[in-house]
């Protein structure tokens, strides 16, 4: 595993922890709003919904947040000849986050809000290199348009991007984040061809409270599945 994280930030993350909880209502909410949907059945009876909506879209947007599921490449071909790096590539680049809502260290992609007037692209390109500090390069055809997180609690969307982080490129030598002054984020990668195993081995660390974002299990589940389907094909 290869970790690195911003200047004096490292290991923070591991003191973070939750004291309070309280409810909370809509009008001592920032960020987000609860609301009462009411829908129709099939048969016409009218029925109503509890969700959870974000309060910082904003105006004309079709998605919240953009995400960034970050591939780092190493061709042989470009090493330098002092290049003593041995990890296995490609890698996929994660981060390690404290999550107040769950109360643990969650296991994630780089990904954060759109900003007044910007497109989810610029948002993903901006996030990938304040969150890890690295520059990389979107893949061509390999955007989506827009997912929901959590279709049976609210409305947020997020459209993800991947991208590839040429490790030989001198940029990506000794990347440094530039994080925000309440964020405390702790970035490593796991090789491709292990993925979903180590992130197991992850989540049962007796030593930390881990939390895997669903979107990474997925990606890592996608990734075991091709490749033990292709030997049915």
């Amino acid at each position: 595993m290869s970790t690195t994280g911003a200047p004096g930030q490292k290991h923070a993350i591991y003191k973070m922890r939750n004291t309070d909880e309280r409810p909370l209502g809509n009008h001592d909410s920032k960020w987000l709003k609860l609301q009462s949907v009411t829908y129709v059945e099939s048969d016409g009876t009218s029925k109503e919904w509890e969700r959870v909506v974000r309060a910082s879209r904003q105006e004309g947007a079709t998605v919240d947040a953009a995400c960034v599921i970050a591939i780092l490449t190493k061709k042989r071909a470009g090493r330098a000849e002092n290049d003593t790096d041995t990890l296995e590539y490609p890698r996929l680049l994660l981060l390690k986050q404290y999550r107040p809502p769950v109360g643990g260290i969650s296991v994630e992609f780089a990904a954060g809000l759109l900003d007044p007037k910007e497109s989810p692209e610029e948002c993903a390109m901006r996030e990938l290199k304040e969150e890890t500090g690295y520059t990389g390069q979107p893949i061509p055809g390999w955007s989506s348009t827009f997912a929901c997180t959590d279709a049976g609690i609210g409305g947020t969307f997020i459209q993800s991007t991947i991208y590839e982080i040429d490790m030989n490129r001198p940029e990506n030598q000794n990347p440094e984040p530039k994080h925000e002054g309440d964020e405390y984020i702790e970035t490593f990668s796991l090789p491709i061809s292990t993925l979903r195993t180590e992130l197991i081995e992850l989540m049962n660390d007796p030593k930390h409270k881990y939390i895997l974002d669903a979107r990474v299990m997925a990606f890592a589940g996608g990734i075991e599945m091709a490749r033990r389907m292709s030997s049915f094909v």
